[in-house]
Protein backbone atom coordinates (compact mmCIF):
# COMPACT_ATOMS: atom_id res chain seq x y z
CA UNK A 1 0.00 0.00 0.00
CA UNK A 2 1.48 3.76 -0.91
CA UNK A 3 1.51 6.31 0.77
CA UNK A 4 -0.41 8.55 -0.56
CA UNK A 5 -3.51 5.52 -0.39
CA UNK A 6 -2.70 4.96 2.89
CA UNK A 7 -3.27 9.38 3.77
CA UNK A 8 -6.48 8.98 1.65
CA UNK A 9 -7.78 6.28 3.82
CA UNK A 10 -7.01 8.07 7.22
CA UNK A 11 -8.34 11.01 5.48
CA UNK A 12 -11.57 9.43 5.17
CA UNK A 13 -12.04 7.98 7.97
CA UNK A 14 -11.48 11.37 9.61
CA UNK A 15 -14.10 12.86 7.85
CA UNK A 16 -16.66 10.02 8.76
CA UNK A 17 -15.78 10.53 12.43
CA UNK A 18 -15.99 14.45 12.22
CA UNK A 19 -19.72 13.51 10.83
CA UNK A 20 -20.75 10.96 13.07
CA UNK A 21 -20.09 14.03 15.55
CA UNK A 22 -21.58 16.36 14.22
CA UNK A 23 -24.72 14.40 13.90
CA UNK A 24 -24.83 13.46 17.67
CA UNK A 25 -24.24 16.58 19.03
CA UNK A 26 -27.29 18.36 16.50
CA UNK A 27 -29.43 15.49 17.25
CA UNK A 28 -32.37 16.21 19.86
CA UNK A 29 -30.87 16.11 23.14
CA UNK A 30 -27.39 16.71 22.35
CA UNK A 31 -25.45 19.52 21.85
CA UNK A 32 -26.95 22.56 19.63
CA UNK A 33 -30.31 21.22 18.87
CA UNK A 34 -33.09 23.29 19.64
CA UNK A 35 -34.25 23.95 23.09
CA UNK A 36 -37.49 21.68 24.02
CA UNK A 37 -40.66 23.72 23.71
CA UNK A 38 -42.02 24.92 26.95
CA UNK A 39 -45.38 26.70 27.38
CA UNK A 40 -42.80 29.62 28.74
CA UNK A 41 -40.83 29.65 25.94
CA UNK A 42 -43.59 29.86 23.30
CA UNK A 43 -45.29 32.45 25.10
CA UNK A 44 -42.43 34.57 25.47
CA UNK A 45 -42.21 34.00 21.75
CA UNK A 46 -45.80 34.50 20.41
CA UNK A 47 -45.71 37.83 22.59
CA UNK A 48 -43.22 38.77 20.33
CA UNK A 49 -45.33 37.69 17.23
CA UNK A 50 -48.72 39.79 18.99
CA UNK A 51 -46.02 42.30 19.21
CA UNK A 52 -45.23 42.43 15.13
CA UNK A 53 -49.08 41.96 14.17
CA UNK A 54 -49.75 45.07 15.61
CA UNK A 55 -47.71 47.56 13.10
CA UNK A 56 -48.54 45.43 10.06
CA UNK A 57 -51.96 45.97 10.90
CA UNK A 58 -52.20 49.17 11.58
CA UNK A 59 -50.07 49.97 8.29
CA UNK A 60 -52.24 47.50 6.54
CA UNK A 61 -49.24 45.86 5.02
CA UNK A 62 -50.16 42.50 3.73
CA UNK A 63 -46.54 41.14 3.59
CA UNK A 64 -45.92 41.49 7.21
CA UNK A 65 -49.08 40.30 8.02
CA UNK A 66 -48.55 37.46 5.82
CA UNK A 67 -45.18 36.49 7.18
CA UNK A 68 -46.81 36.09 10.56
CA UNK A 69 -49.69 33.83 9.86
CA UNK A 70 -50.46 30.48 7.53
CA UNK A 71 -52.12 30.85 4.25
CA UNK A 72 -55.30 29.50 5.75
CA UNK A 73 -55.59 31.57 8.03
CA UNK A 74 -59.32 32.02 9.30
CA UNK A 75 -60.86 34.38 11.99
CA UNK A 76 -63.95 33.66 13.26
CA UNK A 77 -65.88 36.71 15.46
CA UNK A 78 -68.60 36.13 18.42
CA UNK A 79 -71.17 35.28 16.26
CA UNK A 80 -69.35 32.74 13.96
CA UNK A 81 -68.87 34.22 10.82
CA UNK A 82 -65.44 33.60 9.60
CA UNK A 83 -63.30 35.78 7.21
CA UNK A 84 -60.17 34.80 5.48
CA UNK A 85 -56.88 36.02 5.40
CA UNK A 86 -57.81 37.89 2.24
CA UNK A 87 -61.01 38.99 3.19
CA UNK A 88 -59.17 40.68 6.91
CA UNK A 89 -57.16 42.09 4.32
CA UNK A 90 -59.51 44.09 1.81
CA UNK A 91 -61.59 44.68 5.18
CA UNK A 92 -59.18 46.44 7.22
CA UNK A 93 -58.05 48.39 4.06
CA UNK A 94 -61.65 50.09 4.12
CA UNK A 95 -61.02 51.18 8.21
CA UNK A 96 -59.18 54.43 7.91
CA UNK A 97 -56.05 54.78 9.89
CA UNK A 98 -56.21 56.38 13.32
CA UNK A 99 -53.23 57.98 14.69
CA UNK A 100 -55.14 58.31 18.20
CA UNK A 101 -55.45 54.28 18.38
CA UNK A 102 -53.37 52.67 21.37
CA UNK A 103 -53.59 49.11 21.78
CA UNK A 104 -51.73 46.01 23.32
CA UNK A 105 -52.38 42.04 23.41
CA UNK A 106 -52.16 40.08 26.59
CA UNK A 107 -51.09 35.94 26.02
CA UNK A 108 -53.24 34.96 29.22
CA UNK A 109 -52.09 31.37 28.72
CA UNK A 110 -50.64 28.89 26.61
CA UNK A 111 -51.49 25.35 25.73
CA UNK A 112 -48.38 23.34 24.19
CA UNK A 113 -49.47 20.17 21.87
CA UNK A 114 -46.68 19.07 19.99
CA UNK A 115 -45.63 21.93 17.32
CA UNK A 116 -49.06 23.63 18.25
CA UNK A 117 -50.34 26.40 20.50
CA UNK A 118 -53.58 27.12 21.42
CA UNK A 119 -53.13 31.26 22.78
CA UNK A 120 -56.12 32.67 25.48
CA UNK A 121 -55.30 36.55 24.99
CA UNK A 122 -56.83 39.23 25.97
CA UNK A 123 -56.90 42.64 23.17
CA UNK A 124 -57.38 46.09 24.51
CA UNK A 125 -57.65 48.81 22.10
CA UNK A 126 -58.61 53.15 22.83
CA UNK A 127 -58.77 55.96 20.89
CA UNK A 128 -61.10 59.29 20.73
CA UNK A 129 -63.77 59.54 18.21
CA UNK A 130 -66.16 62.47 17.42
CA UNK A 131 -69.11 62.74 19.55
CA UNK A 132 -72.78 63.20 18.56
CA UNK A 133 -72.27 66.81 18.35
CA UNK A 134 -69.44 66.11 16.04
CA UNK A 135 -67.85 68.90 17.64
CA UNK A 136 -66.59 67.31 21.21
CA UNK A 137 -64.36 63.75 21.55
CA UNK A 138 -65.38 60.83 23.22
CA UNK A 139 -63.27 58.41 24.75
CA UNK A 140 -63.68 54.61 23.16
CA UNK A 141 -62.47 51.59 24.38
CA UNK A 142 -62.44 47.95 22.99
CA UNK A 143 -61.72 44.29 24.86
CA UNK A 144 -61.52 41.35 23.28
CA UNK A 145 -61.42 38.02 24.87
CA UNK A 146 -59.99 35.22 22.05
CA UNK A 147 -58.42 31.96 21.86
CA UNK A 148 -55.59 31.97 18.93
CA UNK A 149 -54.09 28.51 17.88
CA UNK A 150 -50.49 28.69 16.46
CA UNK A 151 -48.24 26.37 14.65
CA UNK A 152 -44.81 25.94 14.04
CA UNK A 153 -43.34 25.69 10.87
CA UNK A 154 -39.71 25.25 9.95
CA UNK A 155 -39.09 26.85 13.59
CA UNK A 156 -41.70 29.78 12.75
CA UNK A 157 -44.58 30.19 14.61
CA UNK A 158 -47.70 31.79 12.40
CA UNK A 159 -51.13 32.11 13.45
CA UNK A 160 -53.82 29.75 12.06
CA UNK A 161 -57.22 30.88 13.73
CA UNK A 162 -58.61 33.41 15.75
CA UNK A 163 -61.80 32.89 17.89
CA UNK A 164 -63.61 35.59 19.41
CA UNK A 165 -65.06 34.96 22.63
CA UNK A 166 -66.36 38.18 24.17
CA UNK A 167 -66.13 42.02 23.02
CA UNK A 168 -67.01 44.82 25.18
CA UNK A 169 -67.18 48.16 23.24
CA UNK A 170 -66.94 51.75 25.66
CA UNK A 171 -67.72 55.30 24.52
CA UNK A 172 -66.53 57.38 27.73
CA UNK A 173 -66.66 54.82 30.41
CA UNK A 174 -69.95 53.51 29.55
CA UNK A 175 -70.35 49.63 27.98
CA UNK A 176 -72.74 50.13 24.63
CA UNK A 177 -71.51 47.08 23.20
CA UNK A 178 -71.34 43.66 24.99
CA UNK A 179 -70.85 40.17 23.55
CA UNK A 180 -70.00 36.75 24.23
CA UNK A 181 -69.79 33.71 21.77
CA UNK A 182 -72.07 31.31 24.18
CA UNK A 183 -75.00 33.79 23.70
CA UNK A 184 -74.11 35.17 20.72
CA UNK A 185 -75.91 38.51 22.61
Amino acid sequence: MSKDTLRLGRGRALLTAVSVVVVLLTSPGRGWAEPALTPDSVKKALETRYAALKPAMAERDRSAMAALMTADFVSEDVSGKTTTFDQMVLELAQVPKDPSRSSDTTVLAVKLTGDTATVRQRYHMSSTKLGPDAATKQAIEMDTLSTDTWVQTNGVWLMKRTVTEEVNYRVDGRLVVHRERSTGR
